[in-house]
């Protein structure tokens, strides 16, 4: 399946070019070709509590009296007990579904950032098209196989994010995974006639494509096309619906100073498709440091990208019906899973068994496998691949490149 090439194409541009143009049954492509995953170690995590407590006052009268000679006549005062319980409630703003932060209160522009639809764009990841722009304000990135090297999905809405790209094209992998987002705006370059048709088909999704909301996408002259097309994130939203469909909490996360457990790791590598791809922990920054492509991957304002966590989910890929060239990603099912997040690595297991839900990760014992609240990479290697956890020798040699 071929990009697009032509850098003065308009808003008919196509983003891919397919031959024989094949009935598109999509269900048929999901076989059950699932090998069963491998449990590994995990480290559990409990939840808090929290527990309000009231305070208890008891008051007892004695009364009793009688004439000099003779016995006091006994006196009975019935005991009152009062029980006040005060219960203290802390105002706070809405959570992100996407990223698990909570906000303040008084935070009127986060609460309106939260109560619009999210956007999803299509982005490049080629080496020409580094550093790309905007990605470092992603709630998440989702970096799944195309033909050869991978492709990001990257998904906005909790950030007040002005311009994206470079965008690229779409994939019949796209609407099994857009599906958890509630009823998100979906921004990409084009496609070929049946991967046109397959996101046209698609009821979930409010598509803003190149040729169909072409007052928000403009040609970049910092790059040669097709890694220069850059989409205009306000006016794309002017295009959303009324009322929005939110999407719902995607991920588990840890409360306020609560350990994930896990393996504590130095940092890990792998490919997605044949892009390469490594993270290392830094502790100064919470957060771990991504290489991109055998480089440091910076965003357009020269800093290193970090998100707060890195999943990883063994995912199988088929054939597209839309074009036989192209993997189409299975992700409806399950597989084997890693979690990274504050320096540890937590191993188990993910499943997925309807479009409309969020992947649910779980531990070898049973547990959750928790997120640490922040930005989340989420990778999608193929079945049979795993991290490398790396060394101290490799981490200074990156450090150092």
């Amino acid at each position: 399946m071929s990009d697009e090439s032509n850098s003065n194409s308009n808003s008919n541009s196509a983003d891919d070019s397919g031959q024989g143009a094949p009935v598109v049954d999509r269900a048929a492509t999901r076989a059950s070709q699932h090998k069963r995953p491998n449990n590994k170690l995990v480290l559990g995590a409990c939840m808090l509590a929290v527990v309000l407590i009231g305070s208890g006052v008891a008051g007892l009268g004695l009364s009793g009296c009688g004439k000099k000679d003779e016995p006091a006549a006994p006196s009975t005062t019935k005991a009152e007990v009062v029980t006040t319980t005060t219960t203290t409630t802390i105002a706070v703003g809405p959570t992100s579904a996407l990223t698990g932060v909570q906000l303040n209160l008084d935070d009127t522009a986060g609460a309106a950032l939260l109560a619009r639809p999210v956007l999803v764009a299509k982005m490049d990841n080629s080496p020409e098209a580094m550093p790309q722009i905007g990605i470092e304000q992603a709630d998440m990135v989702i970096e799944l196989k195309v033909e050869g090297i991978s492709r990001y999905m990257t998904v906005f809405q909790s950030k007040d994010v002005q311009q994206v790209g470079p965008i690229r094209s779409a994939r019949t992998s796209d609407p099994d995974l857009l599906a958890m987002f509630g009823r998100p705006l979906v921004a990409w370059s084009g496609g070929n006639e049946n991967v046109v048709q397959v996101m046209a088909d698609t009821p979930w999704i409010q598509s803003v494509s190149h040729s169909q909301a072409p007052d928000a996408y403009s040609r970049s002259k910092a790059k040669k096309a097709p890694h220069n097309l850059i989409l205009d994130v306000p006016k794309i939203y002017t295009y959303a619906d009324q009322p929005p469909v939110l999407p719902n909490k995607l991920f588990d996360y840890v409360a306020a100073g609560q350990d994930p457990g896990g393996t504590p790791v130095l940092g890990f590598d792998m490919k997605v498709g044949m892009s390469p791809l490594g993270f290392v922990w830094d502790p100064a920054r919470g957060a771990w440091l991504r290489w991109s492509n055998n480089r440091r991957h910076l965003a357009a304002d020269g800093v290193q990208i970090a998100p707060t966590n890195v999943v990883v989910l063994e995912t199988p890929y088929a054939a597209s019906a839309a074009d036989s060239r192209s993997p189409e990603a299975q992700t409806l099912g399950f597989g084997n899973a890693w979690v990274f997040t504050q320096g540890r690595m937590t191993v188990g297991t993910w499943v997925r068994s309807a479009r409309d839900q969020a992947w649910k990760l779980t531990s070898a014992d049973g547990q959750p496998m928790l997120l640490t609240p922040g930005s989340t990479f989420v990778e999608l290697p193929e079945a049979g691949t795993s991290p490398r956890v790396l060394d101290q020798a490799t981490v200074d040699q990156l450090q150092a490149g």
